[in-house]
């Protein structure tokens, strides 16, 4: 995997996360983690070959791998990528917790009610298509 690939892997991982673009400290810091913790060649998993190709995948291979490979080489670098926004000064913000109004009770709802949804296609994917 070349270092372009890493680049375009962060930028994935933080619109993922963050639902914009990553700025260029956050995809130096993701690429330096990611070339300096793994020999960038042979662990190269087949589920982010698969994300790679196929970039809206990622939310159901991340709710699919959590289920049924939470140690998955993938789901180590979505853990990275998390931590390195977590830890930014630019973002840590996004992660503390806000006081929400009664509503917000039905968005949890809808919203667990659509990760079961992309939990079960993403179980599909990782079982079927990432052998």
């Amino acid at each position: 995997m070349e270092d372009g690939d890493i680049k375009q892997e962060a930028i994935l991982f933080g619109k993922y996360y963050l639902k914009v673009t990553p700025n260029d400290r956050v995809i130096s810091l993701y690429s330096n983690a990611i070339n300096g913790s793994i020999d960038p060649i042979s662990s190269i998993s087949k589920d982010i070959i698969f994300v790679h190709r196929h970039p809206w995948s990622l939310r159901f291979v991340d709710s699919g791998a959590a289920i049924v490979k939470p140690q998955s080489e993938i789901r180590k670098r979505l853990y990275t990528m998390f931590a390195i926004l977590e830890a930014s000064s630019e973002y840590y913000d996004l992660f503390l917790p806000k006081k929400r109004n009664a509503i917000y009770i039905v968005i949890i709802g809808l919203t667990a009610c659509a990760a079961v949804v992309r939990a079960l296609v993403g179980i599909f994917i990782v079982k079927a298509l990432i052998r």
